[in-house]
């Protein structure tokens, strides 16, 4: 009964004028010397916050979202027609994976293209995920990091997007003696670097002068994260030699 008293007075301060400044502890008088203190840390504040902490997070991806890829089932006749990504599902089902896996495969669908989770490596807040694209005809691996802050970045070709090889000297130097080799099979986690600022994935790119050529030298790309797993950028760390 006192709080239904308390908001009628606060309505009726309202429209007779006062001003209410919300988000700040702050008192505020009308005509009649009335104050109104207002509560920095609102309930509405406190559940508009907490939504968007939710709409920051990523999917949760963990060992459990691994499959084990099983072709018998995979290519097996369904007897009907299957799009691609219902394939992948109802392999995992039928093969005894994971409700985990199920989803990770759906999110991988909808968000990339219809692939599975075959690998997972924790480093600091970095998840490093190795999926297989079992409907493509070359280059079915690839690798997507998950940030604890921001989207999931798949670095399979990331370094076209987020640094112009053509302005490195390292690269300019290296595709002066090569000038046909391109970067093509990625590989696996490389090395970590890691202090109190935070974090640096490093992974080989093989430089080949076609795909299905032999490696000319591997080109090591860092992917810098700070140390809340927000993702700053990549850059070329160097080339290494294949000889060496």
């Amino acid at each position: 009964m006192q709080k239904d008293i308390l908001y009628v007075v606060v309505f009726v301060l309202f429209m007779e004028g006062c001003t209410i400044i919300n988000g700040y502890n702050k008192s505020v008088t009308n005509e009649s010397k009335t104050k109104i203190i207002i509560n920095k840390k609102s309930t509405l504040n406190t559940v508009d916050q907490e939504f968007l902490k939710q709409k920051k997070r990523n999917f949760v991806f963990s060992k459990k979202s691994i499959w084990k890829f099983n072709s018998d089932i995979y290519f097996k006749d369904w007897g009907y027609a299957v799009s691609d990504h219902d394939r992948i599902i109802e392999s995992i089902k039928e093969s005894g994976g994971t409700i985990e896996a199920v989803q990770a495969a759906e999110y991988l669908s909808r968000n990339i293209e219809p692939a599975y989770v075959s690998g997972y490596q924790r480093e600091g807040l970095i998840d490093i995920l190795y999926i297989e694209y079992p409907t493509r005809a070359n280059e079915n691996s690839g690798i997507i990091l998950v940030p604890a802050i921001g989207k999931p970045i798949d670095i399979e070709h990331t370094f076209d997007k987020n640094f112009n090889l053509s302005n490195s000297l390292t690269w300019k130097r290296f595709s002066k003696n090569n000038p046909v080799v391109l970067p093509y099979s990625l590989g696996g986690l490389l090395r970590k670097e890691q202090n109190d600022k935070g974090i640096k994935l490093i992974f080989p790119y093989a430089l080949r002068s076609c795909h299905g050529c032999d490696d000319v030298a591997f080109m090591d790309v860092g992917y810098s994260f700070t140390n809340k797993g927000e993702f700053i950028g990549s850059y070329l760390s160097g080339i290494r030699d294949i000889n060496r």
